[in-house]
Parts: C-alpha cells; structure tokens; sequence
C-alpha cells in the first residue's frame, strides 16, 4: 500500500471500519520501524506547512516494507494519529493517569489550535477512558462505547461560544496527539 497524505483542515471522508483498522496497523509498522523518526516527526509543529507534510511524507517513505499494495488516503490528523496511538502502546505499564497528571511544577503546555485545547483538556479530564480507547479497533462497536464518557468531557472541555465538529477518526486522533503530547512533556521529552 502506499499512502497519500492530504493534511487539510477539511474532514475526512467516511472510511470502512476495516480500512481504519489497516491504516491504524500500518502506523504501527512505521511507528516501530522508525521510532526515531516518528517521533521527530510528531514533535514538530504541525502548523509550519509544508514543512510539517513533507516531513509526514518522508517518513512514510522511507517506510515503505509496511505497506501493502492498495493505496489508501488519508486526510487530517488521521495518520499522526495512529502513530502517536502507536507509540503509547509502548508505554505499557505505565498508570494511564498518572501518564497524564498536572505537574505543577512543570511549564504549562500552549495549545496550537483550538482542537488542541480541546483535546488536552479531555484528556486530562478523563485520562483512563482516553487510553482505554486506543485499546479498541478503530470503527468498532468498541470505539464508539469507549468514546461515549469521552464525549462528554469533550463537550465540558468545549470553550464557550466555540463549535466542536470532530468525526470518530479524528477526535479519536486529536486525543492521541495530545495523549501522547502531554505524556512525553510530563517525562520530560519534547513537546
């Protein structure tokens, strides 16, 4: 497979469960194969475009033994996504919540976009359900039950006057970005 990155701001497009299952796989094998580079790749600001695509697509490439001969597209923060609920995964046996806490002591962590704070907050507002759900397949019954407290925190984490539009995909993956975001800042890793 080979993957075509489309970094908009626009949503994606309904996918089969399967196909988010896939994607969600495929990340894995980069995730674990370049573990350096994906990192490298998540830390940086998402916001400095075209930098932050070309560097998405590159480590894409540079991966190409973990995809299969279908092409598949993707758009948004689905893939960065899936490679930050990748390397969470190697973080077993650390206390979902206290992955998470409030450092005091640390530096607050600046929000990039108002989905950003959105997700920060619910993470941190419920950190066990949050990692809870990237233990389910992406599409599944599963999910969507694990999203349902979710959802709710997303709602109370909601500034006032401001829309939240996400579909599963993509809440799904802004809460794995900021998972992962505020996990590595609490260990003292880049942000």
């Amino acid at each position: 497979m080979s993957i075509v990155l489309a970094l908009a701001a626009a949503a994606t497009p309904a996918q089969k469960p399967e196909d988010l299952v896939q994607l969600r796989d495929t990340m894995r094998c980069v995730a674990t194969r370049a573990p350096r580079a994906t990192s490298e790749t998540l830390d940086s600001d998402f916001r400095e475009q075209p930098a932050y695509a070309r560097k998405l697509q590159r480590l894409m490439d540079t991966n190409k033994t973990c995809f299969s001969a279908s092409t598949m597209r993707a758009r948004g923060v689905i893939v960065p996504g899936f490679l930050a609920e990748a390397q969470l995964a190697t973080m077993s046996g650390t206390d979902p919540v206290q992955a998470v806490a409030y450092r005091s002591a640390l530096p607050p962590i600046a929000a990039r976009d108002a989905a950003e704070v959105i997700a920060l907050c619910a993470v941190r507002a419920k950190p066990a359900e949050v990692r809870a759900l990237f233990d389910t397949a992406p599409g599944s019954a599963e999910e969507k039950a694990s999203l349902a407290p979710v959802v709710s925190a997303v709602g109370n984490c909601t500034p006032t006057a401001t829309q939240a539009r996400f579909n599963r995909p993509g809440l799904r993956a802004v809460l794995a970005l900021a998972y992962r975001r505020i996990a590595n800042h609490n260990r003292g890793s880049a942000l």
